[in-house]
């Protein structure tokens, strides 16, 4: 009795950890063309891995090169349409870009700066997913 209780118990933990981690690979593969701040760190262009911890509360950029640049979501946003792919939305302010947003197709988004004063948005779609 006591050794199927025991493996009942280990196969829902297998179920849960594993649930979760399957959750935390929401990823977009995304190029971007120009320099840009991630809080407080200047990224240079090119392609980044973004990618969502399963707790929601962390937005990690991967460069093909370099290390990665974690950045704390401040709140999620409320999706107002569908969207098929990725984004990220950047304020821009005069020449300089500070990512400000991370969509993920199917969900909300994640706000991860908000700049005070006048400021545009620049978006950016991310690569299809391979199938």
């Amino acid at each position: 009795m006591k050794r199927g209780v025991l493996l009942a118990v280990a196969v829902a933990l297998l179920v849960i950890v594993g649930g979760g981690a399957a959750y935390a690979q929401d990823v977009a593969n995304i190029n971007v063309p120009f320099k840009f701040n991630v809080g407080k760190v200047v990224l240079n262009p090119g392609r980044y891995q973004v990618t969502v911890a399963a707790d929601e509360s962390v937005i990690t950029l991967t460069p093909e090169h370099g290390a990665a640049v974690m950045t704390p979501t401040l709140t999620r946003l409320a999706q107002h349409t569908v969207m098929a792919d990725a984004k990220l939305v950047f304020d821009k302010v005069g020449e300089q870009y500070a990512l400000s947003e991370v969509w993920l197709p199917t969900e909300d988004g994640y706000l991860v700066h908000d700049t005070k004063g006048p400021h545009k948005h620049h978006i950016l779609t991310a690569e299809p997913k391979k199938k």
